[in-house]
């Protein structure tokens, strides 16, 4: 009875172990999807800058036209 005893709770201890390195590969590849997110969020950010920064010259021209166009 002993030797099936073992055996049993080595059998658990592979079947844990398989379910523990399992739950690791999932969570690196979570970790690598959540990466690849904060990396586009990043990107993103910098194009809304960019835009912004765009939008803000392009108004400034706007302005100085307009004001040409008033001292004329």
């Amino acid at each position: 009875a002993k030797a099936g005893a073992a055996s049993n709770e080595a059998h658990l201890l592979v079947l844990t172990s398989l379910l523990l390195a399992d739950e690791v590969f999932d969570l690196r590849n979570d970790v690598g999807a959540m990466n690849q997110n904060l990396e586009a969020v990043q990107a993103n950010e910098n194009e809304e800058a960019a835009v912004a920064s765009a939008i803000g010259d392009l108004a400034d021209r706007i302005d100085r036209i307009a004001s040409r166009i008033q001292n004329a």
